[in-house]
């Protein structure tokens, strides 16, 4: 079986912290995007499968008989007693069954693809662990019976989009920030810089910014509308008696995500907060109608993943770097990157950073970042590449698998169904570097 070129349309799979990417390779953009996280109800068994125990001189409840999975759209709709986590958890998966429901959703449901006549890249975390890239590997030829498969790191793919083989990979995204060096299509591992201080760590305090103000947010399925006089309508609580507590923050954080990408702005030098005062405010209206008013903080607030000790102790705590021992912002994270490098390569890798990651799209953020670099080091050349196409930036590892995936002469490098029946899942260590 001829594995490359226009013969096979390949299929690219990437599964980041906040969303699921699948599409074709060739393709400019995943024709499939949606959370990665997933919504479940836990089955109670049948009553006459098994008797009830008494625990304490108490009935327990019967156990649970496996889960209904809610997986894409469905995941916003209110249902008694469901909850919902995420497949991603520090760049790993944390549930397996859940992980394979969402590939079930993007291959088979939204591409509706044979997934046994179709070669799959998938996309990985530059730090992934072995056993989960081998997990990984099982699972694509073992359930999904893939004939070909191959992993690529997140942040070459994201260096190739960009038509870079050597640069510092900076990817923003849900769970984590990274910054890894790419060195001619290699990731150099020791460079990897990350920690927890991304958009999701930006949203949590962007909603105690506003429950702070005094100003409560209530997801749509909590509000229901009444009609108080003859065309005049009121928006009320809406009583829930078996609503979850993920199921509640999430649809929360929906809407906070969505305040923070509409008045967020990162400040062109390093904010001083006198400096904006009398700074006029941007109004967000809420769902059920109240607002929210933003000046100062529209600025204070994305001014975290620069320099952390703007946020509070969680933030701090978001924001802590390993490796440093302490908080550490962007410029840091680059710096303690590059320095792990070989000196000869420093001056290549500052002259090409790539912004990549939804939390990379913050206005400002590109003039910043290039301000405080030119500034702490005057007598280097400081290049920024991010695209200013919001779906590009947002989708570039994967869109670099897609130009990986429909190149003719990548056909050599898929491991073939027979290799891993003769070698086994942990091929996948020697033929993906």
């Amino acid at each position: 079986m001829h594995l490359g070129g226009d013969d096979v349309g390949a299929l690219v799979l990437e599964l980041g912290s906040g969303y699921c990417k699948a599409g074709y390779a060739g393709d400019d953009a995943p024709k499939a995007v949606f959370p990665s996280h997933v919504g479940y109800v836990e089955k109670a068994k049948p009553a006459g499968d098994a008797q009830p125990m008494e625990v304490d001189g108490a009935e327990a409840q019967p156990a649970a008989a496996g889960k209904d999975w809610f997986v894409d759209m469905p995941i916003y709709e209110y249902r008694d007693n469901m909850e919902i986590k995420p497949t991603l958890v520090n760049g790993e998966v944390s549930d397996w069954e859940a992980a394979e429901e969402i590939y079930k959703h993007a291959l088979h449901g939204r591409l509706q693809s044979v997934t046994s006549q179709h070669p799959l890249l998938m996309v990985e975390q530059a730090f992934a662990a072995s056993e989960q890239r081998a997990k990984m590997c099982e699972m694509m030829f073992e359930k999904f019976e893939s004939p070909a498969f191959f992993l690529s790191k997140d942040a070459v793919l994201a260096a190739f989009a960009a038509g870079r083989a050597t640069g510092l990979v900076v990817d923003i995204g849900s769970g984590l920030t990274r910054v890894s060096p790419v060195h001619d299509g290699y990731i150099l591992k020791k460079g990897i810089t990350k920690n927890n201080l991304a958009g999701e760590a930006i949203s949590q305090w962007m909603h105690r910014c506003i429950t702070g103000k005094g100003t409560q947010v209530r997801p749509h399925y909590s509000i229901e509308k009444s009609e108080v006089k003859p065309g005049e309508m009121k928006c009320l609580p809406r009583v829930l008696a078996h609503e979850t507590e993920s199921f509640k923050n999430w649809m929360i954080y929906d809407v906070v995500r969505d305040v923070k990408e509409s008045l967020c702005h990162v400040s062109e030098c390093r904010f001083v907060e006198d400096n904006y005062e009398g700074t006029p405010p941007k109004v967000y209206e809420l769902p059920d109608g109240s607002t929210v008013e933003l000046a100062v903080d529209r600025f204070k607030i994305p001014e975290a993943l620069l320099n952390p000790a703007f946020g509070d102790d969680t933030i701090l705590a978001a924001a802590h770097s390993q490796e440093a021992g302490k908080a550490i912002g962007l410029v840091q994270m680059f710096n303690e990157s590059v320095g792990k490098c070989d000196p000869d390569l420093r001056r290549d890798l500052f002259s090409n950073i790539i912004l990549t990651g939804g939390g990379s799209l913050f206005d400002g953020l590109e003039v910043r970042v290039h301000n405080e670099l030119a500034e702490t080091l005057p007598s280097q050349k400081i290049r920024i590449v991010a695209s200013g196409v919001n779906t590009e930036r947002r989708f570039s590892a994967w869109i670099g698998g897609s130009i990986l995936g429909s190149l003719g002469t990548f056909h050599q490098l898929w491991i073939s169904k027979a290799e891993y029946n003769e070698e086994g899942a942990h091929l996948v260590e020697k033929r993906c570097p």
